[in-house]
């Protein structure tokens, strides 16, 4: 996310697509500090969408699970900023 945050090229990329398993996104989950003692259901999805603000040029990440945004519960993001959870607490 870092080096996409900071790259400039005359081509915007919009998305970038990493794969796993639920093998990985359970510690992936504990490793980011959120509450969870059981592993994801089939088919889930972990969604990291990276945002920049626009006047202070603050990088902003929301954790979306399953459909729902879930940053306010990853501890790694607290306390968050006044926009979400801050590319730095992640790094």
């Amino acid at each position: 996310m870092l080096k996409h945050s900071q790259q400039t090229s005359s081509i915007d990329q919009k998305m970038t697509i990493y794969s796993g398993h639920d093998s990985t996104l359970l510690p992936f989950l504990l490793a980011v500090k959120y509450p969870t003692s059981s592993w994801p259901p089939f088919a889930s999805r972990l969604s990291l969408e990276l945002y920049r603000h626009t006047e202070s040029g603050e990088h902003i990440i929301k954790f979306i699970f399953n459909g729902v945004d879930i940053t306010g519960s990853v501890g790694i993001c607290m306390p968050l900023s006044e926009y979400g959870c801050r590319l730095t607490a992640v790094l």
